[in-house]
């Protein structure tokens, strides 16, 4: 944003207004869009999962901003993002007598638990392979792509489209927009896949 020039970091430092209102009209848009849709608004599951999901980010906020809060120890205010925490928690994995157990390691890790816990009872826990040598080699260059353009948009669908919108931030609308032409690019341009 410093090399655009614009004159503001967020949404309502640029348009002049206060940030209580932004967040009003930018949520209750959204929320008006996501329930329009009939199969949504029918769907608990859908409604419930994503309040739940979307209630983790101001959690996450509160973990490291109010709980985690120490005079002697600060810890850098942080909520929900993937792309740089999965590389500090292979970090981890590799050394972890010599680094200390942090928020974004935990996320990772109550992640991968969370989605074994709620699939096992349920049965199904699968283990998935590629179905051949081009699905692996077309799911190889799309995991270099996303790790590449998640770590040159400093973060992810998550980290971007959920923590850093909610703090309004003009560089996660910015991101965002990004990875949605991505994903259409990916869907509707030249390597799509045959729809069948």
């Amino acid at each position: 944003l410093v090399i655009l020039r614009l004159p503001a970091s967020s949404l309502p430092s640029l348009l002049g207004l206060p940030d209580w209102l932004v967040a009003v009209v930018l949520g209750g848009g959204l929320l008006l869009w996501a329930f329009s849709n009939r199969k949504f608004r029918a769907s608990p599951r859908d409604w419930l999962g994503g309040l739940i999901i979307g209630g983790l980010v101001p959690a996450g906020w509160y973990t490291t901003g109010v709980l985690g809060f120490d005079d002697f120890e600060p810890i850098r205010l942080a909520s929900l993002t993937f792309v740089a925490p999965i590389g500090e928690s292979l970090q981890y994995l590799m050394l972890a007598t010599g680094s200390r157990l942090g928020f974004a390691v935990c996320v990772v890790a109550g992640v991968v638990l969370g989605a074994l816990i709620a699939a096992l009872p349920r049965r199904e826990f699968i283990l998935r392979s590629f179905d051949s040598p081009a699905h692996m080699l077309r799911g190889m260059a799309g995991g270099t792509l996303m790790g590449i353009g998640g770590v040159l948009a400093l973060g992810c669908s998550i980290g971007q489209g959920l923590t850093g919108i909610s703090t309004l931030s003009l560089a996660s609308f910015l991101a965002v927009a990004g990875i949605v032409l991505g994903s259409l690019l990916g869907l509707r341009g030249p390597l799509a896949l045959p729809q069948t």
